[in-house]
């Protein structure tokens, strides 16, 4: 059986090792993680749960949105997408609506499968 310790020192040191492209696939990951704990959490009405898993959905886009190198037109596209994800994801918030969660994570999904396409990850 693993300890707490030895699997925060195993991701810790998967995420310092990474190559900067696993990185944004983690966080791609990450985001899929959250809104599927939030659809969970709506669908047993734990509201604060829900919330919180918004939340950190959110802050993970605005990471990679922050992280956007604008000198590349692709950037700019990339900027408006998640710039309407955290739009829709404040809506789903305030209305409690697991719709638009769903549809926020198939573009996550989406997103994320391009990104691992294109760096060729495993």
């Amino acid at each position: 059986m693993t300890t707490p310790t030895a699997i925060n020192t195993y991701l810790r040191n998967k995420i310092m090792f990474a190559k900067p492209e696993e990185l944004t696939y983690m966080l791609y990951d990450g985001i899929v993680k959250n809104l599927n704990q939030c659809m969970l959490a709506l669908q047993q009405n734990n509201i604060e749960k829900a919330n919180t898993s918004l939340l950190k959905a959110q802050d993970i886009i605005s990471e990679l949105k922050n992280a956007l190198n604008m000198e590349f037109p692709v950037s700019k596209n990339l900027d408006m997408i998640y710039q309407y994800m955290i739009e829709r994801l404040i809506e789903a918030n305030i209305k409690k609506d697991i719709n638009i969660v769903n549809e926020i994570l198939g573009y996550t999904i989406e997103l994320r499968d391009t990104w691992k396409t294109a760096c060729n990850l495993k």
